[in-house]
């Protein structure tokens, strides 16, 4: 009678220690799945850094804004941004003069497109992004307004792999521009 207490408890104990050790392999077979999931069906992450970010620029005056796009990718997966179409949009009185992009920026936009707001935007499209590369250069030839102030622009982002990003920015018009003093020299 002693002996048969014993052995139940053996088996339950053996019963126990099989359903914990298939509980534990389950567990690890879902997390591995779950990871695996996220990694195959991770969007792209873009980043865009300007370069004249806390710069401030003089009124009426031309400049090239400089933007340096990169894919900062996920820690549980690294996909590859494709057809990106960036767009750059300011509002009245920042005029857009034109737009280079690609490698070494031989990609010339200079047809200027009314959007949303009645915003001025700049199209540069086909940029693909691999995480690990080096960021992508992106050059703005603008006007900026007369008037001092801090001028909103913004940086859509989409492509056909899942990007849709709005970046937004201020471009601070702080200095008037030096007029140049007119010289009569008596020839009237």
């Amino acid at each position: 009678m002693h002996n048969i207490d014993t052995l139940s408890i053996i088996y339950k104990m053996n019963l126990d220690l099989i359903s914990l050790i298939f509980n534990i392999i389950t567990t690890i077979v879902v997390v591995y799945l779950t990871l695996l999931a996220l990694k195959h069906t991770a969007k792209p992450k873009i980043k865009i850094e300007w370069a004249e970010k806390n710069k401030n620029f003089t009124s009426g005056t031309d400049y090239q804004l400089s933007f340096y796009l990169s894919n900062t990718g996920h820690w549980y997966g690294k996909p590859a941004a494709k057809k990106i179409i960036f767009n750059f949009a300011f509002l009245p009185p920042v005029k857009l003069n034109k737009i280079k992009f690609g490698s070494s920026q031989e990609r010339v936009n200079t047809n200027i497109l009314i959007g949303k707001g009645n915003s001025n935007y700049l199209k540069a499209d086909g940029i693909y992004l691999m995480f690990g590369e080096p960021s992508e250069k992106i050059e703005l030839f603008l006007t900026t307004p007369e008037n001092i102030g801090k001028y909103d622009f913004w940086i859509t982002a989409c492509s056909e792999d899942g990007v849709f990003d709005i970046f937004r920015f201020k471009l601070n018009v702080a200095n008037k521009k030096k007029k140049t003093p007119s010289v009569n020299m008596g020839l009237e």
